[in-house]
């Protein structure tokens, strides 16, 4: 059995979405087959915790036959939605994201068809210990949440990939 889970699932959803931008509503489709998101741990294959810091790459895919844009710098700032699951207990808590500029949110990165971008991101050795006793055996569900450019519109798409993170608390 693999240490690493990479694995990447896609929700379909149809509709469509109002947001409120600039006093404007802006009708916003929603589509969750644009992206496939995965994860990796950086300089540690295996995911193995050892009581520091987890320095992850999370990369982010381009399912479609065109290219697409990508709200990169938002992204970059604001980071994945992390939920970390103990897979002895199933006690599970939610990461907590950081701010980032709105205005970000509408400047894109082209992705090219079956090209992909990479964020790196960083699981802090305190959450992992929040979360865990002595053992460490936990999935970290990985969220990306963008509204996609595609065809002069703006798709809002969620991709989730996962990590198996084990190890020993220090």
């Amino acid at each position: 059995m693999h240490n690493i889970i990479k694995f990447s699932l896609i929700i379909f959803l149809s509709g469509q979405l109002q947001i409120k931008n600039n006093n404007q509503i802006e009708e916003v489709e929603m589509n969750n087959e644009i992206i496939t998101v995965t994860a990796t741990c950086i300089e540690n294959d295996k995911c193995i915790y050892e009581g520091e810091d987890l320095f992850i790459k999370i990369s982010i895919k381009n399912n479609l036959d065109k290219k697409i844009g990508f709200p990169l710098k938002y992204i970059q700032k604001k980071g994945p939605y992390i939920k970390l699951i103990n897979k002895y207990t199933g006690v599970e808590t939610n990461l907590k994201s950081s701010l980032a500029n709105w205005s970000l949110k509408r400047k894109f990165k082209t992705i090219r068809p079956g090209e992909f971008i990479t964020i790196d991101w960083v699981i802090f050795s305190n959450e992992i210990k929040a979360i865990s006793e002595n053992i460490v055996d936990l999935t970290a569900e990985i969220s990306i949440v963008a509204g996609i450019k595609l065809d002069k519109k703006i798709f809002e798409t969620e991709g989730i990939g996962a990590l198996h993170i084990v190890g020993k608390n220090q």
